[in-house]
């Protein structure tokens, strides 16, 4: 689960609504970031075609699979720089899909939470949602 994280609470009710809010916030951010790194593995599969190189699935699993993240880029040729950037796309993607998950685990945790709580630190998160879209993280 993501690390929620409060800096210079009021008070407590001000604690829970930071929590909440940084709950909404981890969602927020891998929805965003998943949807960045899709277009980025589109890309990466448009520029492969452009350079007359046809990716497959069984390439860019293979590439992922071998990919790490401090590996400097293979520059000796372009199918194998190709395979790199598709590897650290796939990677990327699944990355965001796995923190998702957990981010949205981690709301549903904090929504339980707040349904306990909600008769002493009312929150509305619906008001908190739109604040954290809009770029409010704390």
């Amino acid at each position: 689960m993501s690390s929620w994280t409060v800096s210079n609470p009021k008070d407590e009710a001000d604690v829970v609504r930071k929590l909440a809010k940084s709950a909404l916030w981890d969602v927020y951010y891998h929805e965003k970031e998943l949807t960045v790194q899709h277009a980025k593995l589109g890309l990466v599969k448009a520029l492969a075609v452009e350079a007359g190189y046809t990716p497959n699935e069984s390439r860019i699993k293979q590439a992922r699979d071998n990919y790490d993240d401090d590996e400097t880029e293979p520059l000796e040729n372009v199918p194998a720089l190709i395979d790199h950037y598709l590897a650290q796309a796939a990677s990327s993607v699944e990355y965001h899909e796995r923190a998702l998950r957990e981010a949205h685990a981690g709301l549903g945790l904090m929504k339980a939470f707040l349904v306990r709580v909600e008769h002493v630190y009312p929150v509305d998160l619906e008001v908190l949602d739109k604040e954290v879209r809009d770029g409010d993280r704390h």
